[in-house]
């Protein structure tokens, strides 16, 4: 399995905005992708303008073939570009 963690911290004015375009983004990819099994999104119980993206793959090759290609990924980025304050992703896999 291949994980990607995504911890974000969104601009406070636009923390509803974020939480619609990143549910409905990660709505497009457990729907859109069979190698994506998992994709979930947290908001911080103490930071309301913080974010947690938790995604589970079958492989990488999920993700780099097709996660990363998605047009969906891109409107996503392009959407929340100037929403985001600050973004912190790591990777993992299975052991």
């Amino acid at each position: 399995m291949y994980v990607i963690s995504v911890i974000v911290d969104i601009d406070p004015e636009h923390i509803e905005d974020y939480k619609a375009a990143a549910l409905l983004h990660a709505h497009n990819s457990k729907t859109q992708e069979p190698g994506c099994l998992v994709f979930d999104v947290f908001q911080s119980t103490e930071r309301p303008d913080r974010f947690y993206l938790h995604e589970c793959y079958v492989d990488k090759a999920a993700v780099t073939d097709v996660h990363q290609k998605a047009p969906y990924l891109a409107e996503f980025r392009q959407k929340i570009g100037g929403w985001v304050k600050a973004k912190r992703i790591e990777h993992w896999t299975s052991v």
